[in-house]
């Protein structure tokens, strides 16, 4: 990233939640940070491909940023953010601004698993996913991976007996994990993510973002982003997203269209997207979808099928809640 699109991205006071910036937080705050080799399989956030070169200023102060090691001293306002089963606290230099944005507070739901029937048998827009799935010879469920607190295992079941009163056989759904760059899923986090019995009668597949025969080119999107994406998502005849909507960086909200845009799309498709010409964009706003370019898309004309991506006519068809 230029350095000038970082001063701006500091100046403006966002604060990023991902993985890298937790663990700047808790470096920040002067506790210990788990550092990984890029290949090591242990690594939540492995990636996969060339190793990456170290820019000149990566041990500045931890975070690759100049003059942040020499202004540590003089932090005061300190802010807290979920790490694991506790939190880090960390401050930010003087003259910086920083936002906090706090959810409303939101009872739990009473029952989760009745919850869940509810949204199927009431969808908010469309038919039922049976009736989508009604006609369909194979479906691809795309689903979160382990670095999202997304109750895979308890929207499954339902949803995949949806699909099987469609008419939809079991070996015929695909459930694709939405890896993006991250390391592949283990074994054991499969079975304690989408739960036993769905690993053990369903096809789970982890998307590759480097392996060119898993990929299909649909051509290229607004502002010339390449849409490259999983090849299964494409082929599939319905193709079904789950995941948490969520306040996101980039996208101004998580979920829907991110998931299947992005974890389940190529290396180049995802940098276009994270690059300094997204992050600089006026409309690229935390929570905010008008006007974010991760948004603006060709609108499908009447004569397309619905599909995955309104950038091309694939057959498939998308359904979501």
């Amino acid at each position: 990233m230029e350095q000038a699109a970082i001063d701006r991205v500091i100046a403006n006071g966002v604060i990023v939640a991902a993985a890298g910036l937790i663990q700047a937080a808790a470096a920040l705050a002067g506790g210990p940070v788990a550092h990984r080799s890029w290949d090591d399989p242990g690594a939540l956030g492995q990636r996969r491909g060339p190793r990456p070169t170290p820019g000149p200023s990566a041990n500045a102060g931890g975070l690759g940023i100049p003059g942040w090691g020499a202004t540590l001293c003089s932090m005061t306002r300190v802010f807290r953010v979920p790490l694991g089963a506790g939190e880090v606290a960390f401050a930010l230099p003087e003259g910086m601004r920083g936002t906090s944005v706090t959810a409303r507070p939101a009872e739990p739901l009473p029952d989760l698993d009745a919850a869940v029937r509810d949204a199927l048998a009431r969808p908010v827009a469309g038919p039922r996913l049976h009736e989508l799935a009604a006609g369909a010879r194979s479906a691809c469920v795309v689903v979160t991976d382990v670095t999202r607190a997304c109750p895979e295992d308890r929207l499954l079941p339902p949803l995949l007996a949806e699909l099987a009163a469609g008419g939809i056989a079991d070996g015929a759904v695909t459930i694709l994990v939405a890896a993006g760059l991250h390391r592949p899923m283990t074994a054991a986090e499969k079975s304690a993510g989408f739960g036993e019995a769905v690993v053990a009668r369903y096809r789970v597949v982890d998307h590759d973002a480097f392996e060119p025969a898993g990929l299909v080119d649909l051509g290229a999107v607004a502002h010339g982003v390449p849409a490259v994406v999983n090849r299964i998502a494409v082929e599939a005849d319905l193709l079904v997203a789950t995941g948490i909507v969520e306040p996101h960086q980039f996208a101004g909200l998580s979920g829907g269209r991110k998931t299947v845009a992005l974890g389940v799309a190529d290396e180049a498709t995802i940098g276009a997207t994270h690059g300094v010409a997204m992050i600089d964009h006026p409309g690229t706003r935390l929570a905010s979808l008008d006007g974010n370019p991760s948004t603006r898309r060709r609108p499908r004309s009447p004569s397309e099928p619905a599909s995955a991506s309104s950038s091309t006519s694939s057959p498939t068809k998308m359904a979501g809640r």
